[in-house]
């Protein structure tokens, strides 16, 4: 009699388990630093809108009045499918987070569930996170 090739069926349900009990571990950590990563991208987009308010500031001489993403946007300081067009809002990367404008400052306002990840910022990086 010839032995037979492959596996058995306990071997296989085996390796998927390991392979699933593996991504179960992986998982979260890897949303975490997205989360971080997308955190990231909004600070550096709020730091571009501040210096394009700065830019379109000298180059008019004027302040801006009213909501300065239209403004920007209407200027063509600003592209056009990074903007809500409805509202004339930034699109963020963190799904509930918001640009604010007050007096001459950019911020952005987290989602309740994204304020974890503010503490491993850089004390800079956290000046741009409302309070």
């Amino acid at each position: 009699m010839e032995k037979q090739k492959g596996f058995t069926l306990i071997e296989i349900i085996m390796v998927v388990a390991i392979i699933g009990i593996i991504a179960s571990m992986i998982t979260p950590q890897v949303i975490a630093i997205t989360r971080k990563v997308q955190l990231q991208t909004d600070i550096r987009s709020a730091q571009s809108v501040q210096q394009m308010i700065y830019m379109y500031e000298v180059n008019s001489g004027k302040k801006i009045l009213g909501n300065p993403i239209e403004t920007l946007v209407k200027h063509l300081y600003l592209a056009e499918e990074n903007v809500d067009k409805t509202t004339y809002t930034y699109k963020l990367q963190l799904e509930g987070s918001s640009l604010n404008f007050t007096g001459d400052k950019v911020t952005i306002s987290l989602a309740s569930d994204m304020a974890i990840y503010v503490d491993d910022l850089s004390e800079k990086d956290k000046d741009w996170i409302s309070k």
